[in-house]
């Protein structure tokens, strides 16, 4: 038996190309289905010095999460209006040809988009559990203060700042 575990969109990819199934949904071992993939991370110091580039960095952010959202919003609860997920596609591939000349098929992206949730939110709790398992697990050792340094890792000031003033929930820290 071969098995991989990767993210969206190579697990689309290999169920199509290769007549792989999923085995396990990783949304089914987190609370409520959520965990973290990416985040925006700056060094301290050029967030001390650039407050106003990053804000419009996380700005650009939040507005562009909201676009995929909306995009990706349940017609019905049980099928994606398909008009908005072509559109998303075609977005997503034609930033992507910008960026390295490739894309994706779209049904490839259509499929991956109904497993991924976009957030504005860090989900940094799900970040402190993959620390806690990768030392668990001896992936990774932890220094003596690991788990001081890595909440400081967050600072949520401009990202609550953004969220406030588009009307949204902030983040709890």
């Amino acid at each position: 038996m071969d098995g991989a575990w990767v993210p969206e969109p190579i697990t689309t990819i290999l169920k199509q190309q290769s007549n792989g199934k999923i085995l396990v949904d990783e949304r089914d071992l987190w609370p409520n289905g959520k965990f973290v993939t990416g985040n925006i991370i700056v060094r301290t110091d050029y967030l001390r010095d650039n407050p106003d580039v990053i804000k419009r960095l996380l700005q650009a952010h939040v507005d562009e999460t909201l676009w995929i959202n909306e995009k990706l919003l349940q017609s019905n609860d049980t099928k994606a209006d398909e008009k908005n997920v072509s559109a998303l596609t075609s977005a997503f591939n034609q930033s992507l040809k910008n960026l390295t000349g490739k894309t994706f098929p779209d049904v490839q992206l259509a499929e991956a988009l109904s497993r991924i949730e976009f957030t504005t939110d860090p989900l940094s709790d799900s970040l402190l559990k993959i620390a806690d398992d990768t030392d668990e697990f001896g992936y990774i050792k932890k220094g003596v203060n690991w788990d001081g340094d890595l909440q400081k890792l967050y600072d949520f000031t401009l990202l609550n700042e953004v969220l406030s003033e588009k009307g949204l929930q902030t983040i709890k820290s």
